[in-house]
């Protein structure tokens, strides 16, 4: 079958390719798509609507530094062959999958429930090319906690094996992003990974047919990955060749080819491509009714219980599976309506790529890193020691102080210890153990929190009172701007969206922070809140912080609003005088409507005559004084804030009620996950990253971080290019040096900018779509990831390539790079959010003078300063009871040995905050871990004292030979009464030591409790 169709995205795609199932089920049928999230997606919507089980051909992340793991990865995809070319049907890849080879094994252990195997399993994965690692999260590493076995087969799930002795007693299927248990078997095959055959899809000596959808694209994909694995494989010889796409398609018994079609009128295939409602449901509930009316059904998709229950008042069948997107079957009369379609794209999809490593390896204290410790200043950790007290080993965390001093710290006060982050550029010096500096710095820090929240507290109250500008809802004429958007809106969107609008419609000045990485749609909804402020007859400023982005949004807004009656203006360097000057006084004349401009626009010269609505981008690069002088000549006023900058969940609850915040987390629809590739430096790497880059008419940035070696970079730079434009970019230079140098590459006359990490964060350059960090290995995990993240803003394939020293040694730095080689979606974790606000200043959400407190203190523990300053203003008792052991609570060794493993554990355990935590970590443990044993249990038990006595106890002491608790007050009794094994010995109640202590104070703290509400 030949010839080009024409399918909507979405369920059409999938029920389509069933149609061809059903002509012909037995055939072997492989789908190629151009992106591993594309195929991903399709793979998902194909198990949601299809009759028939498809297979995936996982993909291969090639930013491994040394190959380790590769030939499982490479088996994996063996495997899944294999598979396919047993049971026949659809198999779904990438295009970077089909050209990459895969391995076969001839041998494998063969384990299921009720057999005695926990010896010749274990000696099975100890010899036959398995990695022992703490937490299994690839194909072809294991670990073993007590009676635990933790595996994770090539071409099998990640399994958790669980003894009872010898015999095996479950077999748990685990999500390695999570580690906990989704399923259970009844067993399993464990392959060899020792003395395996390669092959790839162009070597099969069996029949099958191809179906490729975006031809083109996919030819390109193919390319660029076979150029890629060519170039691991120099450094890697032992791995097999890969295939070529030609090679693929001659091999194909019959080839179709598909295309996305994008019409609101039927194909010939007879799809329809259903609008994007986007929260309309009144409008979604229309559209179906009229195709009802016709004699047509709709089905709707969907799990979130709201619209769920939306769909059956609408008179809808509804299906609780998640599809992409919906489409209409007009041979059929079938309407298929997804949440997306309803509500808005919402959240993404893992693509094929089967390394998915759990979030909480972000999150490990590693020797080397730095801490700050409240009592005593900044740190280094430098691990976990044990220490035998009255024949007892008990774990200690050790410190490194100024002067080479050391602490060592018990487990227990690890909550004490914060992360400091610091770019490689500003050192921090460790404090003295015996000098009162950081002691005075800390109370400093506490009375600037002290007035921060004064001040916070006043802002909040006088905002109540003032009366702004309600504007007019304004529905057909934001409808009519809404729909010149040339992109998908995401749910995160139209729910910051709706915010917004919310506030502006409200007679009270609104102060909103809108927070969203680069790409993430921040600037529309600026433009959708400018556009509502100027048809309601307002005027808007927009204050930027570099003439480059004011340049940007001065073209964004003027060609998206070019068809309303509003005037755009701008005022930064570029503008000629005499223009500026015009412009002006026009504004304060209120004949420009919006007017966006750097500084300039703050100068006392500039004045408007009604202004509706002030927005700040890049926020946190403005000081509080310059954003407070338009608040204060127009207190009216709308204020919207965009930033960057990830807000933490400490900061988000000091600020409750003084500034609020909407948040953008979902990337746009179209965005493909960036390529990144982790290596050492090698010439014709870098040349061909750059050539491919400039022959498809785009640009490249290269990250060179030490200013005094930059310009020796240039001219290797210049040796391996000596055809291209190189410019020089870095904060050493002149203002109007760097705008020029960023222009010219905004432009397009640059090909290469050779910089340093000053790349501008806020700038759209859709032109640059690769770049390259020079020794990546220095930088931290949090800048890495920004720098990643200012190419693939477009979706075109974007390209990272993060580089190290030849023989550098194995150790943190690199593990850093493999960590960010491996995971597409890192924004959601919460020690990465704190990190980043360490380095870019997070302060200045709160005021100018608070920055270098939260850069020295680190973010964390200056914003619980300034939670608990909020609280006790506010004369709320949320303080918790301070819990001290006579011995440091230590977990067994037998149960969890690796040390960064525990250490990790001993934070979450002493940092828990409510008792649903405590519930859902006590779940975890016995899931992951096995039974608790009677150290943990205590532990648990002491966090669940510490939850369920906040208010009541001002400390817990869990002593050798007592358990005593000081009250605040004995009244908290109440009619409460003691156990018999249980003494008043003043403020303070005492009783027995240990388990038995431990367990009676949870029953009491429960009943005191209670009296207490």
């Amino acid at each position: 079958m030949h010839g080009l169709f024409r399918v909507p995205r979405g369920v059409a795609r999938a029920l389509w390719l069933e149609d061809l199932v059903c002509e012909t089920p037995l055939r072997r049928r492989l789908v190629v798509l151009p992106g591993s999230a594309e195929a991903g997606t399709l793979l998902a919507d194909l198990r949601a609507v299809g009759t028939h089980d498809p297979l995936a051909l996982p993909d291969l992340p090639l930013s491994g530094h040394d190959g380790c793991g590769m030939e499982a990865l490479l088996l994996h995809r063996g495997r899944a062959v294999l598979r396919w070319v047993d049971q026949g049907g659809i198999m779904v890849a990438s295009s970077s999958g089909v050209v990459l080879p895969f391995l076969s094994e001839f041998q494998n252990l063969w384990i299921a429930v009720g057999e005695e195997v926990r010896s010749d399993l274990i000696s099975w994965l100890s010899s036959q090319g398995y990695e022992r690692v703490p937490v299994v999260w690839a194909p072809g590493q294991w670990a073993l906690r007590g009676g635990l076995v933790d595996v994770f087969p090539p071409g099998e799930g990640a399994v958790r094996v669980v003894f009872d002795d010898d015999r095996v007693a479950e077999i748990r299927l685990f999500d390695t992003s999570t580690q906990r248990t989704v399923g259970r078997l009844e067993g399993l095959h464990v392959p060899t990974l020792k003395g395996l055959g390669a092959s790839d899809l162009s070597s099969l000596q069996v029949d099958f047919d191809l179906v490729v959808f975006e031809p083109k694209e996919c030819n390109t994909q193919c390319d660029v990955s076979s150029w890629l694995w060519g170039d691991f494989r120099r450094s890697f010889p032992r791995l097999p060749e890969g295939t070529s796409w030609e090679a693929v398609l001659s091999r194909a018994s019959s080839v179709l080819r598909a295309t996305f079609s994008t019409s609101s009128m039927a194909s010939h295939t007879g799809w329809v491509q259903v609008p994007v409602f986007a929260g309309r449901l009144r409008d979604a509930e229309s559209y179906g009714r009229e195709l009802r009316d016709r004699g047509c059904r709709t089905i709707f998709f969907g799990v979130t219980e709201g619209y769920v229950e939306w769909a059956h008042r609408a008179g809808f069948q509804t299906v609780s599976k998640p599809i992409s997107a919906g489409a209409f079957d007009s041979r059929r009369g079938i309407l298929y309506l997804s949440e997306s379609d309803v509500a808005g794209p919402g959240g993404t999809r893992h693509g094929l790529m089967p390394v998915v490593p759990p979030l909480e390896l972000l999150d490990w204290m590693s020797p080397g890193d730095l801490m700050v410790h409240e009592d005593y200043g900044v740190c280094r950790y430098q691990g976990v020691e044990s220490l035998v007290q009255r024949g007892v080993s008990q774990d200690y965390l050790a410190l490194e102080f100024a002067g080479g001093s050391r602490l060592l710290v018990p487990t227990y006060r690890i909550s004490k210890l914060h992360r400091l982050e610091s770019p490689p550029d500003h050192p921090v010096e460790l404090d003295s153990l015996r000098k009162g500096r950081w002691k005075r710095s800390l109370e400093e820090a506490r009375q600037k929190a002290k007035e921060a929240a004064s001040k916070l507290l006043e802002a909040q109250a006088r905002r109540q009172m003032q009366r702004g500008i309600a504007f007019e809802p304004l529905r057909d004429e934001m409808e009519a701007l809404r729909s010149t958007f040339p992109h998908r809106e995401t749910r995160d969107q139209i729910r910051c969206w709706e915010e917004i609008c919310a506030d502006m419609e409200r007679p009270i000045p609104m102060d909103r922070v809108l927070v969203g990485d680069v790409g993430f749609g921040k600037t529309e909804l600026a433009l959708r809140a400018a556009f509502k402020a100027a048809m309601s007859g307002y005027q808007v400023l927009i204050i930027t912080p570099t003439t480059l982005l004011a340049a940007q949004h001065h073209k964004t807004f003027s060609e998206r609003l070019a068809a309303f009656p509003i005037r755009v203006e701008a005022l930064y360097r570029f503008i000629p005088s005499s223009q500026q000057e015009a412009i002006r006084k026009d504004f304060a004349k209120g004949k420009v409507d919006i007017l966006i401009g750097t500084h300039r626009v703050l100068m006392d010269d500039v004045s408007c005559k009604n202004l509706g609505l002030l927005v700040v981008d890049e926020e946190h690069r403005f000081g509080v004084m310059q954003k407070e002088r338009w608040r204060h000549l127009s207190p009216r006023a709308d204020v919207l804030m965009l930033s960057a900058t990830p807000i933490p969940r400490t900061l988000q609850l000091a600020l409750s009620g003084y500034r609020d915040i909407s948040v953008l987390s979902t990337p746009p629809v179209d965005r493909r996950p960036v390529i990144t590739v982790v290596s050492p430096w090698q010439d014709a790497l870098v040349k061909g990253s750059v050539m491919r880059e400039v022959s498809r008419g785009g640009q490249v940035f290269f990250v060179h971080n030490r200013i005094q070696s930059m310009h020796k970079t240039y001219l290797r730079l210049r040796t391996l290019f000596p055809d291209l434009r190189i410019q020089m970019a870095h904060g050493k230079m002149k203002d109007r040096e760097l705008e020029d140098a960023m222009m010219a590459f905004m432009d397009g006359s640059v090909d290469i900018l050779l910089c340093t990490t000053i790349i501008e964060s806020g700038l759209d350059l859709p032109g640059a779509n690769t770049i390259i960090v020079d020794e990546a290995h220095r930088l931290g995990l949090a800048q890495l990831y920004q720098l990643r993240g200012r190419v693939g803003r477009r979706s075109d394939q974007a390209f990272a390539l993060f580089l190290y020293p030849e023989g550098l040694a194995r150790g943190d730095s690199l593990k850093r790079l493999e960590a960010i080689g491996s995971m597409d979606q890192l924004g959601s974790g919460f020690h990465l959010s704190m990190v980043d606000l360490s380095m870019r200043g997070g302060g200045e959400l709160i005021g100018a003078s608070q920055h270098g407190h939260v850069s020295s203190l680190s973010p964390e523990l200056y914003f619980r300063m300034l939670e608990e300053e909020m609280s006790r203003l506010k004369g709320e008792d949320t303080e918790m009871p301070q819990v001290e052991w006579e011995d440091s609570p230590t977990l067994p060794g037998w149960y969890l040995e690796d040390p960064a493993v525990r250490v990790r554990l001993y934070r979450r355990l002493f940092g828990l905050l409510d008792e649903r935590e405590v519930d859902d970590l006590k779940e975890e443990l016995e899931d992951r871990f096995g039974p608790i044993p009677p150290e943990l249990e205590m532990m648990l038990l002491a966090a669940l004292c510490r939850v369920r006595l906040k208010g009541i106890a001002s400390s817990i002491l869990f002593g050798r030979s007592a358990l005593r608790v000081s009250l605040k007050s004995l009244s908290a009794f109440g009619s409460a009464k003691l156990p018999p094994d249980w003494l008043i010995r003043g403020s303070s109640i005492e009783g027995p030591p240990g388990l038995a202590g431990a367990r009676g104070l949870v029953e009491l703290a429960s009943s005191l409790a209670v009296c207490d509400g």
